[in-house]
């Protein structure tokens, strides 16, 4: 899981340097957002795609595509393992800005005509990767344009429009202050109040906006960032659980471990002793 949500700072490409992982295991990613384009190629299982109010099932085989500053999530019910990737294109497309494209389709299944041809970039890529071979680099950003040629050109896409474009940037402008705020406060006490005066707005303004740009209420995220430090905590330190669960801001073991279970659907207590399991197999 990542360290952050909304802007995720962590697992970032660079302009000439994408970032690669082949051995993304059971996909969980709480709302987030990047500059990046993301592909993502589930190899086994299915992981759940939710983005701009839709949801998506990815399944074995299939290819989802997310754009700059689209807010996503992912969520897995069972094993997966998948290959993702973020980059920046190397080459600039006249006319189109890819921070405000938007693809209407955003997974790429065995039904679309061009399926087969973006399979095999994908797998180039990840051979690419691992080979190492001279030049691999090169092969690998070469590839990777051609996989967003490819989409361009058979997938339908939409230009965020200058009043859109005015919104999305007043969003993420919201979910930067918001991120920032909660980064540096959320051991201690933040209420809705304490959030909306961060970020200029009123409660009730706030409140609103806040659940129209992310998709969820304030209440929610805050649960869900706290419980993404815990994860990091157990997965990381040797702490015992109550000093985690104080630690990441809830005010008792009983909220951390009723969060675990409506969030997470396991407790605390089982996902260290399963992630024991994992690290000794």
């Amino acid at each position: 899981m990542a360290d952050n949500f909304f802007y995720e700072n962590i697992h970032k490409a660079s302009e000439q340097k994408p970032y690669i992982d082949l051995q993304m295991t059971n996909l969980n990613y709480f709302s987030h957002f990047h500059n990046e384009i993301e592909l993502i190629y589930v190899l086994n299982g299915t992981v759940s795609l939710h983005t701009n109010s839709r949801s998506y099932a990815i399944n074995k085989g299939e290819i989802a595509v997310i754009m700059p500053g689209e807010v996503h999530s992912y969520t897995s019910e069972g094993v997966n393992r998948c290959y993702i990737i973020k980059f920046y294109p190397v080459t600039k497309v006249e006319g189109a800005d890819f921070s405000h494209l938007r693809f209407l389709e955003h997974v790429v299944t065995p039904d679309h005509s061009f399926y087969s041809n973006a399979r095999q970039l994908m797998e180039n890529v990840a051979k690419e990767f691992t080979d190492r071979n001279c030049g691999f680099e090169l092969a690998i950003n070469c590839d990777l344009s051609n996989i967003i040629l490819l989409f361009l050109r058979n997938i339908p896409f939409a230009s965020v429009s200058s009043e859109e474009n005015k919104k999305q940037s007043k969003q993420l402008e919201l979910l930067y202050k918001v991120d920032s705020y909660v980064t540096q406060n959320y051991a201690g006490h933040i209420s809705l109040e304490d959030i909306a005066r961060h970020t200029g707005y009123s409660t009730y303004y706030f409140s609103h906006f806040f659940k129209e740009t992310a998709g969820q209420n304030f209440s929610d995220y805050l649960i869900l960032f706290r419980l993404e430090r815990a994860l990091n905590a157990i997965n990381h330190s040797g702490k015992n659980l109550t000093d985690i669960a104080f630690d990441c801001g809830f005010n008792s073991i009983r909220s951390f471990n009723r969060a675990f279970q409506n969030y997470l659907k396991i407790t605390p207590s089982e996902y260290r002793k399963t992630r024991i399991l994992q690290e000794n197999l």
